[in-house]
């Protein structure tokens, strides 16, 4: 007997939890009811959570590239200096977005698997002190390469420059990580 799988095919093939998969089968909610407030409320104070924040967390109705697309376009104009960090499909797709939208992008790119190093950041922002903008990824998905966001924010405060990171995958990648290294220390 033949049984068909339901998966998920961004980025995958990835098997759904059957937990999820029922979930998904029930009715939707609508948005202006309680029902969702409460539930909207519980995924916004759970974000606050694994980020490690008490500041307001935004949830963007979008896939990932509509954020990032969103990003540049609200936060940058035409002609803006920006460096974009490619180590993967995600990055160069930054670079796409930045030129898109008239951005003059200083586009760092490293082989797949490898990282944007903070050096390699800092060289580029020393080089050309009016960069508006650094665009990263936290992990690159398509390579999983992770580059050194901490590092790369500190060389960023040293200037004007505004830092996007795309967290995706990697705020749950490194708050995982964090509570898992925490937990096995304290065991």
């Amino acid at each position: 007997m033949y049984i068909r799988k339901q998966r998920l095919l961004t980025p995958g093939p990835t098997p759904l939890y059957p937990p999820a998969l029922h979930a998904m089968m029930a009715s939707d909610m609508h948005h202006r009811t309680e029902d969702f407030r409460k539930v909207y409320r519980a995924c916004l104070a759970d974000l606050k959570e694994l980020m490690g924040t008490s500041n307001d967390v935004l949830m963007f109705a979008a896939s990932g590239t509509g954020a990032m697309d969103a990003t540049v376009s609200n936060l940058f104009s035409r002609g803006d200096k920006v460096v974009v960090c490619v180590a993967g499909k995600f990055g160069e797709r930054w670079a796409e977005i930045a030129k898109a939208y008239g951005l003059d992008a200083n586009v760092l790119t490293v082989p797949y698997g490898q990282s944007v190093s903070p050096e390699m950041l800092q060289s580029a922002l020393a080089a050309d002190p009016s960069v508006k903008g650094v665009f990263v990824q936290a992990s690159e998905t398509s390579t999983g390469a992770a580059h050194d966001v901490t590092a790369m924010g500190k060389a960023v405060a040293k200037t004007d420059a505004i830092m996007v990171v795309d967290a995706i995958t990697g705020t749950a990648l490194v708050g995982f990580g964090l509570r898992l290294a925490t937990e096995q220390r304290s065991s």
